[in-house]
């Protein structure tokens, strides 16, 4: 079967919930994933640039019989009923948080509270100071790829670098920081439009991910025009072995 072959199979189960099941459905068509199993029931896809296994099934039945056999070091779950199979393959959740996909074909209007901020990409220049601001499991060495893979901007305020932004390596905006001193000032808001901007530009969906609970975050993409997933989605990735 061809690669569009399982994406038209996929279709119909991931366009029920678009925004739950971006990332599969953008790294179908980016062609940075590729399935591995589908059926009316669900569907298992890899993405290989971030090593990175996503699935989304009807039922734990279903979740089982696609799992079953495989070799999985990280996992997207998307549905809660599929946890308990994950766990039974040594998986065990390290994050939740929600999809938030930007589905429409115009650009999110721009605002002028950060009309003093310039925006360009970051090179290894800016690698050390955005790892020292940048907190999460991804480690510094992850931070420094993002950058040299060209996939981070930055807002200067002035001369001063006063926040920044990157896509992940699954294809999720992400990495979104503002300095202390200049939050509240639009900041955030200029640096994740001109993400979308640069993904609608590229022939992407925008999406990115969106921690359980982070309320400021859930009001940044609500006002960006962003659908929000009401379930959340859970990354495991597989227990170490002793």
């Amino acid at each position: 079967m061809s690669h569009l072959e399982k994406l038209e199979g996929l279709a119909p189960f991931l366009a029920r919930e678009p925004a739950l099941y971006i990332d599969m459905l953008e790294g179908l068509r980016r062609r940075t994933a590729v399935s591995l199993r589908a059926d009316a029931q669900g569907a298992l896809v890899y993405n290989a640039q971030a090593d990175v296994h996503m699935l989304c099934s009807e039922s734990l039945e279903a979740a089982e019989r696609l799992l079953e056999g495989m070799a999985i070091r990280n996992l997207v779950v998307h549905e809660m009923h599929a946890l308990g199979a994950a766990h039974r393959r040594g998986l065990q959740g390290t994050l939740r948080y929600h999809h938030a996909a930007y589905l429409q074909a115009n650009f999110p209007p721009a605002e002028g509270g950060a009309a003093q901020c310039r925006l360009q990409a970051l090179d290894a220049r800016h690698a050390a100071f955005v790892a020292s601001h940048y907190h999460s499991l991804d480690g510094t060495e992850y931070v420094y790829g993002r950058i040299r893979a060209g996939m981070m901007t930055g807002a200067f305020w002035y001369d001063q670098l006063a926040g920044f932004i990157g896509e992940h390596d699954e294809g999720a905006i992400g990495m979104l920081e503002v300095l202390p001193a200049y939050r509240r000032g639009g900041v955030a808001y200029a640096l994740e439009r001109d993400a979308i901007c640069q993904a609608l530009n590229a022939g992407k969906w925008p999406y990115c991910q969106v921690v359980e609970g982070n309320e400021a975050s859930l009001r940044l993409q609500g006002k960006l025009g962003l659908t929000i997933s009401a379930p959340v989605v859970t990354w495991m990735v597989k227990e170490r072995e002793h």
